[in-house]
């Protein structure tokens, strides 16, 4: 069984990086700011904080997604509104429907499919896979770091590491410019209110229980017509989240050249984290 603990978490760190973004931009443009859907770089600079806070919470969003929220839920509601499913609701119904109803003042699936390609990279476009190996260039620097026998001087690893850590900021930083920090307030919000949905007790109960996450393990094959594991990418997540905020965090430290990497640092373990849950 998985529990929903974890993404309630996940939902709370998603809230303190758009909160930090959200005061950093207002610091330098105002509180109109706040209100803005399309702002550049907080920082002015190559690499921008306030942006890679907004990385790390959409980069956490992408793998949730690929666990099957909010896809089930839209599938879901537009199921039983067309009656291509049928479940035993009455109140959760309703529910259901105002849910549906209200699908064109969120980003749907196709418009979240595109954000996600323009960011991380869609291996099917010369020009968009880029972010995914300067991703896994630090994840392998890092585990190397990791890995050092400690009779060993680390100093050319942190450097490798460095260097990685900065091109990867770079580029997400100028992928992260403009409309982003938008688009993953909505999309955070609208994983949790996935999340809510699922976890009515009248829907749930219609769904065979067990959480959100069993739910749609379970039902996935007859709701999205595909198979879905979510607790991979679930994990991944929160690694991927804690990594890029790593970034976010030493934004400067890492344009000079000079970001701080020892061998038992929470990002090393992260790494090495993710490189364990990767795709066989």
């Amino acid at each position: 069984m998985i529990a929903a603990a974890p993404t309630r978490l996940g939902l709370d760190a998603c809230d303190r990086m758009l909160a930090l973004h959200a005061v950093e931009a207002a610091r330098r443009f105002g509180r109109g700011a706040l209100d803005a859907i399309d702002l550049p770089p907080v920082s002015g600079g190559r690499i921008d904080g306030g942006l890679l806070r907004v990385a790390s919470v959409l980069f956490w969003t992408w793998e949730v997604e690929q666990a099957g929220l909010p896809p089930f839920v839209e599938a879901l509601a537009d199921g039983l509104m067309k009656g291509t499913l049928i479940l035993p609701l009455e109140r959760a119904a309703d529910r259901l429907g105002a849910y549906w109803r209200g699908r064109h003042e969120r980003f749907t699936a196709d418009e979240r499919r595109e954000l996600y390609a323009q960011i991380f990279g869609d291996p099917a476009r010369p020009d968009g896979s880029e972010v995914q190996p300067l991703f896994a260039g630090l994840v392998s620097a890092l585990v190397e770091i990791g890995r050092a026998s400690t009779t060993r001087p680390i100093g050319d690893l942190v450097v490798r590491a460095s260097l990685a850590a900065r091109d990867l900021a770079a580029e997400l930083t100028l992928r992260c410019a403009g409309m982003a920090a938008y688009a993953a307030r909505d999309i955070v919000a609208h994983v949790r209110l996935s999340l809510q949905l699922l976890a009515d007790v009248e829907i749930s109960r219609a769904l065979g229980g067990g959480g959100p996450w069993a739910i749609i393990e379970v039902h996935a094959q007859e709701v999205l017509g595909r198979q879905v594991v979510p607790r991979p990418h679930l994990s991944r997540a929160a690694i991927a989240h804690a990594i890029v905020a790593w970034l976010a965090d030493n934004a400067k430290a890492i344009e000079s050249g000079d970001a701080p990497i020892g061998r038992l640092d929470p990002v090393v373990q992260a790494a090495e984290g993710w490189q364990a849950e990767a795709p066989s």
